[in-house]
């Protein structure tokens, strides 16, 4: 996506931006259709700008606990600012014009992938699968026990006070 910066934006009146950019998602997530952004530009003088906006795109996936497909719509926030000029000390903060166009794709990018869910849920109190029979234990319960068993289990037969 790209604003033409040839137009000549006045700085102190906002330009209307708006667009769709495809943004390539992680392994474990698939992008339902490309992210769209709707926002302003505004010239801050001296070739500095402001871009704030919304961006919104739909993923989908399987869920981290009981592996039924997922979908979920995600809305971020954008509030990036571009310059023809950048000194050292803010290089990571301002992102870089070169040319007539200031492209948004990878200030776009940037911002979905860091608001990128870490896992994705079919509901926040999902039970998921059980361990041992694999049951949905969202749609059933199962009888079965777990196996308790491990490294640690030997210290069960320690004779400690209840209060430690």
């Amino acid at each position: 996506m790209k604003i033409d910066l040839r137009q000549g934006l006045a700085q102190d009146h906002p330009a209307a931006v708006s667009g769709s950019v495809e943004i390539p998602m992680p392994a474990e997530y698939q992008s339902q259709a490309p992210a769209t952004f709707e926002g302003c530009c505004l010239c801050l003088g001296e070739g500095s700008y402001a871009v704030t906006g919304m961006l919104r795109l739909e993923i989908a996936g399987t869920c981290a606990r009981c592996m039924k497909p997922v979908s979920e719509q995600i809305k971020i926030p954008i509030e990036e600012r571009f310059a023809r000029e950048i000194s050292e000390s803010q290089e990571e903060e301002i992102f870089p014009i070169e040319g007539e166009y200031l492209e948004l794709d990878e200030a776009l990018r940037q911002a979905a992938i860091t608001a990128l869910p870490y896992r994705l849920l079919c509901r926040p109190d999902c039970k998921g699968l059980c361990p041992v029979c694999g049951v949905d234990r969202n749609e059933t319960d199962c009888s079965c026990e777990m196996n308790t068993e491990n490294p640690f289990a030997i210290l069960r037969k320690l004779d400690l006070p209840e209060e430690v």
